[in-house]
């Protein structure tokens, strides 16, 4: 026996991230939505969200075609992540897991869930940041450095060392102590 698992109106307005349910069609009419998601996009309430069509929110069409194309062929989408837009017109970052769902009257749509992760991506950016601010200190440092993990293996090496080694850092990565003969300063 197929159970049906139904949310109350009041939960679903309250979990924190949005839901949806919106027409398998070209532009992705929305049947229902929660107001999370509606607070989320910058509406003032769930009705003027639903006059919107899904697909209109995606900032990139590409990033729409794309979410599209793989529901088509896998019928679900798990943390497609995109930017979309507010009604104010800025953008912000989101994660979009959903479904496509056929009622018996073969009529399709797709229901699912949307995550605001826009500060998990900029977390990423500030991280890829550091990481290529660090990178550019050990690369011009004129002494080789490395580092190494619990396991004695190397995980970083600035170019200084892998110069001296005659290797990319990519072959150094990875390995245990090399022969520190091999590591002869160039001469002034």
């Amino acid at each position: 026996m197929k159970e049906t698992f139904h949310l109350n109106i009041n939960t679903a307005d309250n979990l924190g991230i949005g839901l949806f349910k919106c027409a398998l069609n070209l532009e992705g009419s929305f049947i229902a939505v929660n107001s999370t998601l509606a607070t989320m996009l910058g509406y003032s309430c769930k009705v003027d969200l639903r006059n919107q069509g899904f697909r209109e929110l995606f900032a990139a069409t590409s990033a729409a075609e794309e979410f599209f194309r793989l529901m088509h062929r896998d019928c679900k989408v798990n943390f497609f992540e995109a930017k979309f837009k507010r009604k104010e017109g800025d953008a912000l970052w989101v994660a979009v897991t959903a479904s496509k769902v056929a009622e018996p009257n073969k009529r399709e749509y797709i229901e699912g869930i949307i995550e605001n992760i826009s500060s998990h991506k900029e977390m990423e950016e500030k991280f890829a940041l550091e990481r290529d601010i660090i990178q550019g200190l050990l690369d011009n440092i004129p002494d080789a450095i490395y580092f190494k993990d619990r396991q004695n293996r190397i995980i970083k090496v600035n170019n200084f060392y892998a110069e001296g080694m005659k290797l990319a850092a990519q072959e150094i990565i990875g390995k245990t102590d090399l022969i520190s003969s091999r590591l002869t300063r160039p001469r002034r």
